[in-house]
């Protein structure tokens, strides 16, 4: 017969505890770090946007080159959608330290006010470039909305490819609660939903495809 040693046991119990609670608070100790390094980036595109909305009013009310604050938006508006695609990877990924979510709504108003900044610098300057909206649900869990929005993600990744310098693609949650952005896409006379708008003109939703939404580039 085999005798068992409660002594033993006890032993690996307790160094198993100790190494889980030691995993357990490194993880939380990365996601931290981790979350604290997008705070910064946030923090960063936040300054530069501000910036450039002071900008955008000196330009105005002054007439002062519009050049220079196109070029700088179409770089904030690119820094904060990579910016945002690392976010969203890594809230997937997180399920110890909450903050993401709410990191991510910070981002959706910026974007909502680059969609403001952008409208103003294509009323004001005279520039063709193209303004693409791309209205999304964050984290759904809806197999058709999912399926839809891949869908809208790749054909805009990809209009934004080929038509680089003339594009300013700014994909925005709307399910984030900002009543700003409400408002706005109110002023369309649409809902809430997942749907494309193109130089704030022509909306887009349900089924679509690459030569569709090209059709309304200038």
């Amino acid at each position: 017969m085999v005798k068992y040693s409660y002594d033993s046991f006890w032993k690996a119990f307790f160094f198993s505890t100790i190494i889980f609670l030691i995993g357990l608070n490194l993880g939380v100790f990365i996601e931290n770090s981790t979350l604290d390094e997008i705070e910064r980036a946030v923090i960063a595109s936040e300054v530069e946007l501000y910036d450039s909305n002071i900008r955008s009013s000196i330009i105005q009310n002054y007439n002062q080159s519009c050049d220079k604050s196109i070029k700088n938006t179409f770089l904030i508006a690119d820094k904060i959608y990579e910016e945002v695609r690392a976010l969203e990877s890594l809230d997937k990924s997180s399920s110890i330290v909450a903050g993401f979510n709410e990191m991510h709504k910070r981002y959706d108003l910026l974007r909502t006010q680059l969609w403001l900044d952008a409208s103003r610098l294509k009323d004001n300057c005279d520039n063709d470039f193209n303004l693409i909206i791309y209205l999304y649900e964050y984290d759904s869990n809806d197999p058709e909305i999912v399926s839809l929005q891949m869908l809208y993600a790749s054909i805009t990744q990809e209009i934004k490819n080929n038509y680089r310098e003339d594009i300013l693609l700014i994909p925005i949650a709307h399910n984030m609660d900002l009543n700003s952005l409400t408002m706005l896409v109110d002023s369309y006379g649409t809902e809430l939903k997942t749907s494309i708008i193109v130089n704030n003109q022509f909306i887009i939703s349900g089924e679509t495809s690459y030569d569709e939404i090209s059709q309304y580039i200038s």
